[in-house]
């Protein structure tokens, strides 16, 4: 499993900077100023070591072949264009295969939208919402 590569982590409960700040640095545009990356420095910090190894495993486990031409819901999904973790063509080729999706991309935004950019999602939701 990914996780046993991490289980050299100090045995605390909560974890480590080492562990976070490599993957904090990759969620948010480089554009970012110094304090959203501490934000996110800290709310990953914040994880308990276990829960934080867990999210690696299913992370790994996750399947993504699923059979997304099955959605009958209305999709909005959102991208960072300086997302590094998922990048945004795979995102908006992914988007094609659910129908009534809609694809939106973010400027100026990283992984985490939401912490980068928290002015954007509220409108975004709204306009998707109200069709």
């Amino acid at each position: 499993m990914v996780s046993d590569r991490l289980r050299t982590l100090p045995e605390n409960s909560h974890a480590s900077c080492g562990v976070s700040c490599a993957p904090s640095k990759h969620t948010i545009s480089h554009l970012a100023s110094p304090v959203i990356l501490e934000r996110v420095v800290a709310g990953i910090s914040a994880n308990r070591r276990e829960s934080y190894l867990k999210e690696i495993d299913a992370l790994a486990r996750y399947d993504a072949e699923l059979d997304l031409t099955a959605l009958q819901v209305p999709t909005l999904v959102i991208v960072g264009e300086d997302d590094r973790v998922v990048a945004p063509k795979t995102v908006q080729q992914t988007t094609a295969h659910i129908p009534s999706a809609r694809f939106e991309m973010v400027e100026r935004a990283g992984h985490l939208v939401h912490v980068q950019r928290p002015s954007i999602s509220p409108i975004s939701y709204t306009h998707f919402c109200a069709g």
